[in-house]
Parts: structure tokens; C-alpha cells; sequence
């Protein structure tokens, strides 16, 4: 937006910058940073070689700084680091290149150069005027915000002039020229403000190194471009390659390359960004033009912060271009032929058949959708009618006017139907599933009909019961979801989807599609009917889970006082068995038994309520079974043996008898002994063996089968 820096001073003059309402970032764009308040006050310097020469050039970062400089001045010290070959970094040579600081020139000198250079009486009145007022003509409420920053406005306008004026730079006291380097030397150059000993540390220092032979060619701008309108071209170009090289723009301008450019007058072209963070890619400027028909050339130069113009950017033209049509056609009317052809009427106003190439009609079976062209060769400016000679059973016209420039105005779609009582294929090919959230994914195989308008989708919980439309519109897609309530006793769940064409003709059902809801709920518990403890087993019974889908029960023990629970037994629930004996309980121990029932999905019902049961003692013990004998007469003793396998066995009774006489206890052998030599003998006599074990606790094992030897 234009702004006016209003000047109240003796130098009396009145000047307008268009656009740069934005300049308070454009400062020395090589290098230094825009003012902030969380930033210290400091000098920024950059410097340039021209192998003869160095010229530096530098500004203070904030309104304070600036301030400073202007009423003590800067002194610039240039230290050399190197001389050829030979380096000294640790306290070089240093010499003071400024014994009188370098301050802005006195008012009086200044007007002179105001009166050439508009930069130069802006720079007078922003150090020296009386006031010095930012006007916005939009009597915006940022006018009254710029009246409140006058100092900020007085050092940003000051230092962005110093950027485009290199006089104005010099004598504002921001830049000096060094013209006693060599061009084998490397210097370091200081740039600090004079201030009084109170204040040395009120503002940091500023350097910049450089070798006085490191010169570079300044670049080309890139990337500019240009579109043409009615009497207007707007250009643009890459701004973000050399930001931070060049300070504004100029753009140069001819209608005859044998005559060359012109610069094109206007304010500096300047970085439109508030900072580097927000800076965006390309710069816009727009060209007014006298007429439509002459071509004209554009390129831009850069101008960098020591006052150099870069080389010309790449040359772009064209020419103004008619102003657009300010209407499209409109399709007016159609007519459903008795051959099934459709003819199309459309208006558009024949004042503006000159200004066309012709007519094109296109033709969708979708509102949306992709769009076929029906006349292949432009119909004439002045047609105002077309025969579809081949329609779709749906169609959406669009006429397209196009005129010389090749700019297209296209109205609306017209939908156009032809009769129809066909329905459309049923669906095929239905499949889906069911997570364990309850979503339902369905999809089937797409119909063909090109008057598809869409598939409806039904549910039922029965497959017999009555389906009904769970989609609230017309699915488009062959595809859709659904969601179900997943904790029910309802297994199944049932689909169909029916097609709908566009004249709202229904197609059959597709085929049922069943799908089984996830298993989450877990079966019922099993329930003990009687547990007993008889002789050498304790005796479990139980009612199995009522629920269906029960693949295992699995019963579990664990000693009375204990924690962990072990798997006793896991039965086929195919198999109906409802009761167990536990052989393996040790008498006089008390147990605790439970039970669970698993479901083909894993599900584990809760624990059966525990049942506490003591395996009662009634002193017997398992039987000998491994008993035997081996006749040794030359040492005239018979070998008795035996392989028993209970714990705690406190000793053996051995018993024998001879025909016709008792059974006698023969002898009480320790337990841990498992075999006797008998040598108390008669030859040919038989004898028969029964054994005995009896148990620390009292209990006693039944005596043995008989075991006969002959000796």
C-alpha cells in the first residue's frame, strides 16, 4: 500500500513511496538481521573487495543503536591477518582507518543532495527533522501505530535509503571505502560506534573478514515469469535464492529488442516479508500496458546493499489479452427425440461470437465424473444447437465456450435421462468379516450398468426374518461398513445388497452372506455335584458347562494351604464325561479341586466354585505284585526277592507255611531290604511265601499272592 513520509523541516519536501510499507525489514540484506527486541543492540557489517578497494558496509540493529551512532559516530579498525603466505592471528598489525569518526553528514550538506536524490532527503529528515510521521492513506489503525513508533520509523526508513542510495549510505555515515589494501592481504575489519567510556558496552561490535583478492561476480536474478491480463502483465520471479544478496529489485522493459530496455520508473522493489522465517518464495509486481496487441520484453536486475546492479535476469514477453467474457453459455433447453436421440439448445449472447473459436459439448454418465468430449471439431461461434445422436442412458452435458485467447467458460451440468425400466444385475460375489470392536466390513463385485447409481445394503439378524436397509443413502462405492453388537447370545448375522440404476430400478438381493459374530463372551462355569474320598481314590462329579460352543473342560488340584493351582485332567467336552477319579491323592491329605470350560475360541469360563475334600486313611496300602524266588541248593538256601514302590516303609513281614501247618511269621526284614535268604530247609519239601509291607504312619499293605517253591 502506498505511504507518505511527511517532511517538517527546512528542506521542504513532500515524498511519496508507493509500496513500501513493508521496508522496516530491508536492511543490508547479506547479512544482517531485522530489528527485535530480543535481540542486543549491535553493529552488522558486510564488506565487499574490489581488489584495489574494500568497501564496508554496516548498520546498527535496533532504533537505540542507531541513535548512538549518529550522535558519536563509528570508527572502523582493519587488523591484517595474513600477507601471502604468512599468517599472524594472534595480535596482528591493526590500524585505526577512521582517527575522526565517521558520523552522518550536518543538515546543511545534505540539501544539495536532496535535491537529486529522493533517498538522501528522506535520510535528512528521518536523522534531523523535527518529526517525522508514517502516513497510511487507508487511515488504517496501523497510522496511528506508526505515530507511536516514530523512532523505529525514523531508523527503518533511514536505514532502508542507506540500501538504495549509495550516496545516501555515505553520507548517513553506513559505509566507507578502503583503498589502501593489498590484494594478497587478509583482513579483519572492526566496526564499533565511538562511544563515551559510560557507555562501552551500551552497543556490541561489528566485524567482517575478507581476503582483498576473494572478489564474486554478483548473479543473475531466476526464475521470472509473466502473465498477461487485459492491459496488464504481472511478474514474478524467485525471490529466496539470493535473499540474502540483494537488497530491492528494478524491473527494465522495451517493445523493440533493437532499441534495448528501460528501466521501468517506479519505487524499489523490496522484500514483502515481515521477517526470514515468514519469507515466501517469489516476488509479485504488476506492469500497466497501453494496449493489448504490442509485444512487450521484461528482466529484472538485483541491487545489492553497496549500491551494485546484478546482471539482467532471462528475458520474458507477451502481449495484453482481451478482458474475459463476463458470462458462460447456458444449456437452455433439451428435447428426448423419438428416435431416443437428445437434442441441446444453449444462449449465449451473439455479441460475443467474435470474440470466440467455437463451441465444444462434453458428456459424463457421473455429475462428477470424468468427461467425454462429443464434438471432436469445434462447433461455430453462432451454432446454438447439437444432436446427441448416441446418448447414454444418463447423461450430464456441459457446454464449452471457448474464445481466441483459448480461455474456456463452461456451464453447469444438465442431466438428461432416457426411459428406462430395466433394473440392474444383482450384486455378486458378497463377502465380508467382523472384528473383535464389531465393525463389519463388506464389499462386493462392482456392477457394469452404466446408469449405476448406487447398491443399498441390508441386515438380518435371522435368516428367514425380514432384511432391512441399514445404509441411510445410496453407497456409491462397491464397498461398505457397518457395526454390531459383539456381547450377544445371536451367532450369526445376515447381509444382502440390492443395485439401484438412476430411473430407481432395484435389482434382486444378492446371495445371503452369513458371518459369525467374534467370541467374546466367555461360557458358563461348570458346577460340582459330589466329591468322595472311598479306599484308593477320591471321586469327582460335575454338571459340564450348559454353553454350546464348549470344546474342553479341565480340572485342576492343588493341596489345602497352597496357591498354585496344577492341571489335573483336560477332557473332550465331545466325549460327555461329567466325572473323574483322582487314583493319585495321598491318603490323609486334604485337596482342593476346581474346574473351568474353554470354548473353541479360547474363551475360558470363570472357575467352578472349589470343592474341599480329605482322601480318607484307612490303612491299606497298595499291594506287592513283584514278589519272587530262586532254589539254591548247593548252598542249600532258597532266594527270595521283591520290587515294591512305596515311601515310607518302616519294615517287611515274611510269612511261610508247609503243607499241612500254619502260616508263621518268618522273619521282620528292615524296609529298605528287598530280598531274604530262607536256609532253614528240608529237601523235597514245598513251601509257600506271602509277604507284608508295614508303614511308618501304621498303615500296612495286604499280604501278597501266595509264592510256592519246591526245595
Amino acid at each position: 500500500m502506498p505511504v507518505a513520509v511527511i517532511i517538517t523541516h527546512k528542506l521542504g519536501v513532500l515524498i511519496t513511496i508507493v509500496g513500501c510499507w513493508w521496508i522496516t525489514t530491508s536492511t543490508l540484506a547479506q547479512g544482517l538481521t531485522p530489528p527485535s527486541k530480543a535481540i542486543s543492540p549491535k553493529v552488522e557489517v558486510i564488506a565487499k573487495t574490489y581488489l584495489d578497494s574494500v568497501v564496508i558496509r554496516w548498520a546498527p540493529n535496533g532504533a537505540e543503536a542507531w541513535q548512538y551512532g549518529n550522535r558519536y559516530g563509528y570508527i572502523i579498525e582493519r587488523a591484517t591477518l595474513a600477507s601471502g603466505d604468512q599468517y599472524t592471528l594472534t595480535n596482528p598489525p591493526t590500524i585505526i582507518l577512521t582517527p575522526q569518526p565517521v558520523r552522518p553528514l550536518p543538515l546543511s550538506a545534505w540539501e544539495p543532495l536532496a535535491q537529486n536524490d529522493k533517498y538522501a532527503a528522506i535520510a535528512a529528515q528521518a536523522i534531523y527533522g523535527e518529526s517525522f510521521e508514517v502516513v497510511n492513506p487507508s487511515n488504517s489503525i496501523a497510522s496511528f501505530v506508526n505515530q507511536a513508533k516514530e523512532n523505529e520509523n525514523r531508523f527503518s526508513f533511514a536505514l532502508f535509503t542507506a540500501d538504495q542510495s549509495v550516496a545516501t549510505a555515505t553520507a548517513h555515515g553506513l559505509r566507507f571505502v578502503d583503498r589502501s589494501v593489498k590484494p594478497d592481504e587478509k583482513y579483519r575489519y572492526r566496526v564499533r560506534i565511538a562511544l563515551p567510556e559510560d557507555k562501552q558496552d551500551a552497543v556490541e561490535t561489528g566485524f567482517v573478514f575478507l581476503a582483498a583478492n576473494d572478489t564474486a561476480s554478483i548473479p543473475a536474478p531466476q526464475q521470472l515469469a509473466v502473465n498477461f491480463g487485459d492491459r496488464v502483465a504481472q511478474l514474478s520471479w524467485n525471490k529466496r535464492y539470493y535473499e540474502r544478496i540483494f537488497t530491492s529489485y528494478v524491473i527494465e522493459r522495451t517493445d523493440n529488442l533493437a532499441t534495448g530496455f528501460v528501466r521501468i520508473e517506479q519505487p524499489p522493489l523490496v522484500n514483502p516479508t515481515p521477517n526470514r522465517n515468514q519469507s515466501v518464495e517469489r516476488m509479485y509486481s504488476t506492469d500497466s500496458l497501453s494496449d493489448n496487441t504490442t509485444t512487450y520484453y521484461y528482466r529484472i536486475r538485483g541491487v545489492t546493499a553497496f549500491g551494485e546492479l546484478s546482471p539482467p535476469s532471462d528475458t520474458v514477453s507477451g502481449h495484453g489479452l482481451p478482458a474475459a467474457l463476463p458470462v458462460a453459455p447456458n444449456i437452455s433447453r433439451h428435447t428426448l427425440l423419438p428416435n431416443g436421440q437428445v437434442q441441446l439448445e444453449w444462449t449465449l449472447d451473439a455479441a460475443y461470437n467474435q470474440q470466440l473459436q467455437g463451441f465444444q459439448l462434453l458428456r459424463s454418465d457421473r455429475a462428477d465424473g470424468a468427461t467425454d468430449t462429443l464434438t471432436t471439431t469445434l462447433l461455430s461461434p453462432t451454432d446454438r444447437t447439437f444432436t446427441d445422436t448416441n446418448p447414454l442412458p444418463v447423461n450430464y452435458y456441459q457446454m464449452t465456450a471457448i474464445d481466441k485467447q483459448g480461455r474456456t467458460y463452461t456451464t453447469f451440468p444438465t442431466l438428461v435421462q432416457l426411459e428406462d425400466s430395466i433394473p440392474p444385475a444383482s450384486p455378486t460375489a458378497l463377502i465380508g468379516s467382523i472384528d473383535t470392536l464389531g465393525i463389519v466390513t463388506l464389499s462386493w463385485q462392482a456392477n457394469t450398468e452404466p446408469d449405476l447409481s448406487g447398491y443399498r445394503v441390508l441386515m438380518s439378524n435371522t435368516p428367514d426374518g425380514n432384511f432391512i436397509q441399514i445404509s441411510d443413502a445410496l453407497v456409491e462405492a462397491n464397498a461398505y461398513t457397518d457395526t454390531t453388537v459383539i456381547r450377544t447370545l445371536t451367532r450369526y448375522i445376515y447381509y444382502k445388497v440390492v443395485a439401484t440404476d438412476h430411473h430407481y430400478n432395484r435389482s434382486e438381493p444378492s446371495a445371503m452372506l452369513r458371518l459369525e459374530r467374534p467370541d467374546v463372551v466367555p461360557p458358563a462355569a461348570p458346577v460340582f455335584k459330589s466329591a468322595a474320598s472311598q479306599d484308593s481314590a477320591i471321586y469327582l462329579s460335575w454338571l459340564p458347562s450348559v454353553s454350546t460352543d464348549v470344546v474342553q473342560h479341565v480340572l485342576y488340584r492343588r493341596l489345602m494351604g497352597r496357591t498354585i493351582w496344577r492341571s489335573l485332567a483336560v477332557l473332550d467336552s465331545t466325549q460327555t464325561i461329567s466325572e473323574f477319579q483322582d487314583t493319585s491323592a495321598t491318603p490323609g491329605r486334604t485337596y482342593e479341586y476346581t474346574l473351568i470350560a474353554i470354548d473353541r475360541t479360547g474363551l475360558e469360563s470363570e472357575p467352578a466354585t472349589v470343592v474341599q475334600i480329605t482322601h480318607i486313611d484307612n490303612g491299606i496300602r497298595e499291594a506287592i505284585t513283584e514278589f519272587y524266588s530262586k532254589v539254591d541248593r548247593t548252598a542249600k538256601q532258597v532266594e527270595l526277592a521283591w520290587n515294591y514302590s512305596g515311601k515310607g516303609i518302616e519294615r517287611y513281614l515274611l510269612f511261610r507255611h508247609i503243607q499241612g501247618q500254619p502260616l508263621r511269621l518268618l522273619k521282620s526284614v528292615s524296609g529298605d531290604r528287598h530280598t531274604f535268604h530262607d536256609c532253614q530247609l528240608m529237601v523235597n519239601t514245598t513251601y509257600t511265601y506271602r509277604l507284608q509291607a508295614i508303614y511308618q504312619d501304621g498303615g500296612m499293605s495286604p499280604l501278597s499272592e501266595e509264592l510256592k517253591v519246591q526245595y
